[in-house]
């Protein structure tokens, strides 16, 4: 099935299934870290959160914040800053997804 919502610089069905296996990877790493502990929700809520505004940075809009920090988290920005080096380029990213929209208010 087609997404009705594809288009240049919106979310297209390849998009979405980037962003749904972020999110799947996303999940099966809290219920390895929490046991699937419901009462932890809001930190599963978090972490959706961090990759999706991870694989939606850019050089010019940084979108690191909720990202895990430390010198061995999955961020490549945030490892790199924790080893006291600058951090590359955004283009370096295996994958990066760019969607046209207002400005996310929860970064």
């Amino acid at each position: 099935m087609k997404s009705k919502l594809g288009g240049i610089g919106k979310l297209t069905d390849k998009v979405t299934d980037k962003l749904a296996g972020y999110y799947g990877t996303t999940v099966r790493r809290f219920v390895e870290k929490t046991g699937g502990d419901k009462s932890k929700i809001a930190e599963l809520e978090s972490e959706i959160m961090a990759s999706y505004l991870h694989v939606t940075s850019s050089d010019t809009d940084q979108r690191h914040l909720k990202c895990p920090q430390g010198k061995e988290c999955w961020c490549f920005y945030n490892r790199a800053l924790a080893n006291n080096k600058t951090p590359p380029s955004h283009n370096t990213m295996r994958e990066r997804i760019h969607i046209n929209s207002k400005e996310d208010s929860r970064q």
